[in-house]
């Protein structure tokens, strides 16, 4: 099969510039459970879900936020783990918050586990504080 030069010199352009977007990853440390703090541990037993209520979208220039669909068409910014959050809970069943929190450990890692899993599991509640992420527990529907 003949390729043609320009073509493969696209090709070749367009990989060139999208792996040096790429920034160079921690390596993965993965953490034991008896490493995380157990007041994590004790927190991150329920499963939760994407609200319904919310809508994943995007501007222009990439920042993600979710938007409520009716009254009173509230706003949360995301940033790149909320997203993810988000992503990963929009399951019909919804996820264990621990087992989101290994996901999201697994995708980004980070030099230090134990903190990045301290951080995760506050986006976690905040998003529950405003709605985002619901209980799965507490869902009528």
């Amino acid at each position: 099969m003949h390729w043609p030069l320009g073509r493969v010199l696209r090709i070749w352009y367009h990989t060139r510039s999208a792996c040096q977007n790429i920034a160079p990853r921690a390596p993965l440390n993965p953490v034991m459970p008896s490493q995380i703090p157990s007041p994590i541990r004790r927190q991150t037993t329920s499963k939760v879900v994407a609200s319904p209520a919310f809508v994943l979208m995007h501007t222009a220039d990439g920042a993600c936020y979710v938007m409520q669909d009716c009254e009173p068409y509230a706003q949360y910014w995301l940033t790149e783990r909320e997203r993810l959050l988000f992503a990963l809970c929009g399951r019909k069943r919804g996820l264990r918050e621990i087992a989101a929190i290994d996901a999201v450990q697994a995708l980004r890692p980070a030099r230090d586990p134990v903190k990045l899993r301290r951080r995760i599991a506050a986006d976690i509640a905040g998003m529950r504080a405003a709605g985002v992420l619901l209980a799965v527990d507490g869902e009528l529907s």
